[in-house]
């Protein structure tokens, strides 16, 4: 259980630090 929590906090930062990397390049363009 302890192993899926944290891989699923994992992808969710993730995923987080995409989207803000995709709307930084959105803004920058």
């Amino acid at each position: 259980m302890g192993q899926r929590i944290g891989l699923s906090c994992f992808i969710g930062l993730l995923l987080i630090v995409v989207l803000s990397m995709a709307n930084a390049s959105l803004f920058q363009a």
